[in-house]
Order: C-alpha cells, then structure tokens, then sequence
C-alpha cells in the first residue's frame, strides 16, 4: 500500500511519499475524521462500502446519537469485526477511545461555532484544525497494535495550523452563557467571567448582558433572570432566535416560525452567478411576499419542499429556476 500524505505512529510530524507494508492479517479497522455527511454523499459511501463488504458505523450525527453508540458499540471489544469503517467528528479525538484502530484518516477539517457580524448569528462554520488536534487524531491510531495515520493535506498546511484552537469563549457571543450563570445563581456574569482561565473582554461580556436586559431575559439592575430568561435559559440558540421561537410558539405558528428560524442562521439559500445577476433578481421577486426577506425564503423553501416530493429531477429543475442553493436548503430542513 502507498500514501502520498502520511505519517506513523509515534513520529506525527513526519510526513512522507515511501512505499510501506502492512501486515495481511491485520483487521482493517479503520478511524475517518470527517464532518457529518450530506444525503447523497452518504448514499455514494454506503455503495462504495458494500461494493468491498465493509462495514459502515456512522457516528457523525447529533451527539445523543454519538453517545448511544458509544455505549451500544465502543464500549463492546466484540462489536467490531474485520473490515469496518468508523465515520467521526472531533469527537473522536477526546470524547470516544477504540482501542483496535488501526488507521486514523484526518480530512483536517472541523466545525467550529463562529459569530457573523453581518447576521448578528451565530452558526457552525468548517475551518481546518489546529496542529494540536492533528496530533490528537493520530493518537488514536496504533494505541494497542502498530497503526498508520493518512492526513489528507499537505506538510506546508499542517505548517499553517494554529497551534492550538482559539477557545469557543473567546470567539462567540456570550448571551447564553450569561443566561445560564443567572440560571444556577453563581452571582453577577462580569464577576463569574473574569475568573475564566481565558477570561474574555469586559466589553463583550456588557455587551451580551445589555441585549439579554434588551429582549427581556434578566432584570434591568440586577443578575437576576425574568420569566422569559428561565425558558430561554432551557433552549440551546441563540436568545433572539428563542424568543422567536417561544412567541411562535405562543401564538400558534411554530413551524413557520422555526423554518425562518432557521434560515437566519444559515447563508441565504438565493444564489448570484455570475453574469446572471439580473436573472437571478427576477427570479427572487417573483417569489417575493410584502417586501419581506424572510417570508420570501420561507415560499422558496416551502415550494422547494413540494417540488421534492415529486422526485428528483423536478427539485434540480426549481432551484435551477429560481437559482437556489440545494445544499443550503438541505441545511434548512435539518
């Protein structure tokens, strides 16, 4: 067997392009760091996979769903067989240990939450790892039984990563952190905060504050969360997208209002080519309702939705003419 882009464990700086052997009776199991897979991706992957009679164990999914495998398989010696395939996020790194890994398949690539200042949202954007998660990666490979690590980059990118991820504290905006510090009563947010190992800024931290006072999540004078706080204090988004969803709720039009919900998280599902800008206008104000954004998306998903139902062919053929993204519709509907 040969790779272009590998490194043996323990040396996980040494990449290089020579030919090595590797042992017959070895079971191929095998660890691929990758981040959670698209529908028709996937369907590719499962052909491929039965084509050679491997196993597939996909364990890119919601975290509930990663930690029942945890329990049913991970912790089971027994339920891994000969030729199985492990898809995993940066999960792996840490969170779930498989002792008879034999290769490790680093993409580089992860999510991370970022905060647009455009949007005023934060969402999960793919970036490349750190060196020191690189590391973490080629760990897993060789921990009872010589292993090989393939990374799927170059020696001058892995030059190029950070060396160590910037903490999610220091990177997003902190309204519900804030919320739950006032929720288990630790006292004052700016008090709690400052004792953090990477402590962030005072102004970021007033800032998350005022809008929570904003919105109505917490009192006016002191750390002391409101009715309204308590229930966005139980939902994981962001607190103007809870409140969207609470009223929604309240007001008897939760779908509508979870579908736009979720649309200002993700990019705009309407896409410009280029050269095609004009086109691409008029095919987004004949969907147009009242001069609203949101509406407008949310009768572009809602046809797309119905076009689906009819097969393929007729869902490619409405983003074709009303020039949306597939991709980030798919994201929507998730």
């Amino acid at each position: 067997m040969r790779s272009r882009l590998c490194s043996e464990c323990p040396r996980p700086d040494k990449f290089t392009e020579t030919p090595f052997d590797i042992d017959p009776d070895i079971d191929p199991l095998i660890l691929t760091f990758m981040e959670r897979i698209d529908h028709n991706p996937r369907k590719g992957i499962e052909r491929g996979l039965k084509e050679t009679q491997c196993n597939l164990l996909d364990t890119t999914g919601p975290l509930a769903r990663i930690l029942y495998l945890a329990n049913e398989a991970f912790l089971k010696a027994d339920s891994f067989t000969a030729d199985m395939i492990v898809l995993a996020t940066n999960i792996a790194e840490t969170g779930i240990t498989i002792p008879d890994v034999v290769f490790v398949i680093d993409a580089g690539r992860t999510k991370e939450n970022r905060y647009h200042e455009s949007s005023q949202m934060s969402s999960l954007v793919e970036t490349f790892i750190s060196k020191a998660s690189a590391l973490q990666r080629q760990g897993r490979a060789g921990r009872v039984r010589p292993g090989f690590c393939f990374r799927l980059y170059t020696e001058e990118r892995f030059g190029s990563f950070l060396a160590y991820s910037v903490p999610e504290i220091l990177r997003v905006p902190l309204e519900e952190l804030c919320l739950h510090i006032m929720k288990c009563d630790l006292g004052s947010p700016e008090d709690f905060l400052s004792k953090a190992l990477d402590p962030p800024q005072l102004q970021v931290i007033s800032n998350a504050m005022n809008l929570l006072r904003k919105i109505g999540a917490c009192e006016l004078t002191l750390p002391k969360l409101t009715p309204l706080g308590q229930h966005l204090a139980a939902l994981p988004v962001n607190v103007k997208i809870g409140k969207m969803l609470i009223f929604g709720a309240i007001f008897g039009c939760l779908d509508t209002v979870a579908i736009l919900a979720a649309t200002m998280t993700e990019k705009s599902p309407f896409i410009t080519p280029i050269g095609r800008k004009d086109e691409a206008d008029l095919a987004k104000s004949a969907l147009a309702i009242a001069n609203s954004d949101h509406l407008t998306i949310f009768r572009a998903y809602m046809g797309w939705k119905l076009s689906r139902g009819e097969g393929y062919n007729s869902e490619m053929s409405y983003c074709r003419k009303n020039f949306l993204n597939r991709k980030a519709l798919l994201t929507i509907e998730v």
